[in-house]
């Protein structure tokens, strides 16, 4: 499904973007430290799907997340199991729709071969075919974003620079999923995710944190985009 370098090899996976001038000179104003990025992530090399991190972030991605059989076990056993089970993870951009996407990947599944089923196979199927794979999935919910120059982005960077006597970093498409996005959709309501955490808050992991520093700043971001000029 993806290439040597990273790249997705399904047909039509990165339908839709385009990077233009205006764009990359917004994705290169964030002032990542690559080298910090991977030695923090432990990596030799990154995926190469764009020129750089943020560039990358524009584009959906596909991930194994886990891999397991039905063969929990701590030690070697000889038996062949009964299940070999792929999870993947598949990040949405503006551009892409989960349904669709979950289309081409299926697609592009059965062009390798493979019979692709929504259940387990029968016994005639399992005899009839030497390559057979149960295919489930969830479309998620859709990526959002909104123009950082449209009157709303335009109105909470003045805020926070007017408190902060800092411009903020704009980055144009993060890589998470929040739970606010049905509402942003039905309301049709413009939205902007502000950060406030460090960024070694270990979010979802084991000894989660946020130092007070972070808190302080937290609220006088608040009380910024609360007062802002509309």
């Amino acid at each position: 499904m993806k290439s040597e370098s990273g790249k997705v090899l399904i047909k039509d996976y990165y339908e839709g973007i385009e990077m233009t001038p205006e764009i990359n000179a917004l994705l290169e104003s964030v002032p990542d430290n690559k080298a910090e990025i991977d030695k923090n992530l432990g990596i030799n090399k990154p995926e190469d799907v764009g020129a750089n991190y943020q560039e990358a972030l524009q584009y959906p991605s596909l991930n194994v997340r886990q891999i397991e059989t039905s063969w929990k076990g701590d030690k070697p056993k000889t038996i062949i199991p009964e299940i070999a089970m792929a999870n993947i993870d598949v990040r949405l951009v503006i551009e892409t729709d989960g349904a669709e996407q979950l289309k081409k990947i299926k697609k592009h599944i059965e062009g390798q071969g493979f019979l692709v089923l929504d259940r387990n196979p029968t016994d005639e199927e399992r005899l009839n075919n030497d390559k057979i794979v149960k295919f489930t999935a969830d479309k998620g919910v859709n990526a959002f974003r909104t123009d950082i120059d449209s009157k709303f982005g335009s109105q909470l960077k003045e805020a926070i620079k007017e408190t902060f006597s800092e411009t903020p970093v704009i980055i144009r498409t993060m890589g998470g999923t929040v739970p606010i996005i049905p509402a942003i959709k039905v309301l049709n309501i413009p939205a902007i995710i502000v950060p406030m955490v460090n960024m070694d808050n270990n979010q979802h992991n084991p000894n989660e944190n946020i130092r007070i520093g972070n808190i302080r700043q937290g609220i006088k971001i608040c009380l910024a985009i609360f007062n802002m000029k509309l």
